[in-house]
Formats: structure tokens, C-alpha cells, sequence
């Protein structure tokens, strides 16, 4: 399945009359190695989970997503891993300040 084009990502887990109600809480899980992905997976969604999987740019970075509540908010997890190395960590000098 492809990716969605657009995630309406309208987050807020507080208590305030000035905020919006809460849409939808997306959170981003990027793990070092795949079988982490994997390990946050099942760990968060139990032994049963409904996992969408979707197509990736990187054959071995599958990307997947799953529902979960965080304070009582339902929010979809979107869970994908890295791979590689650093090999260089100039960082261009509008960054260096952060």
C-alpha cells in the first residue's frame, strides 16, 4: 500500500480552553535497526496487532503503522527504522546553534 500523500497531524495532550479540540495525535517511531521496529510493534500493540504496512523508498526500512492511545487520545503510530552509518556530522551553520 503507498504511503498517504497527507496526515492531518493537529496535535494537543494538555487541558486548555484556548487550544483546539484534538484532532488526530501522530506520533513518528523511527527506530536504529528493523527488528527494533519490529520489537516497538509488538511491545505497543500487543500480541494481536492491526498493522498497516506500506510501501518504502528503502527496501529493508518497511514503514508501518498501527493505533494506540496515549492519555486516553487515540493516535496512530507510525513506526520505521534507519540504516547505515554516519560517516560525516557537518552540519550547515544555520544548525549549529540548535
Amino acid at each position: 500500500m503507498p504511503l498517504p500523500e497527507k496526515i492531518d497531524a493537529t496535535v494537543y495532550l494538555g487541558s486548555s480552553p484556548k487550544v483546539p479540540p484534538l484532532k488526530k495525535v501522530v506520533v513518528l517511531n523511527v527506530a536504529e535497526k528493523p527488528s527494533a521496529t519490529k520489537a516497538i510493534i509488538q511491545h505497543l500493540a500487543g500480541k494481536n496487532p492491526k498493522v498497516t504496512n506500506y510501501d518504502s523508498v528503502a527496501k529493508y526500512n518497511p514503514v508501518s503503522e498501527f493505533y494506540y492511545k496515549i492519555r486516553g487520545h487515540p493516535a496512530s503510530m507510525i513506526c520505521t527504522s534507519v540504516s547505515g552509518h554516519l560517516m560525516n556530522y557537518e552540519f550547515p551553520s544555520s544548525c549549529k546553534s540548535w
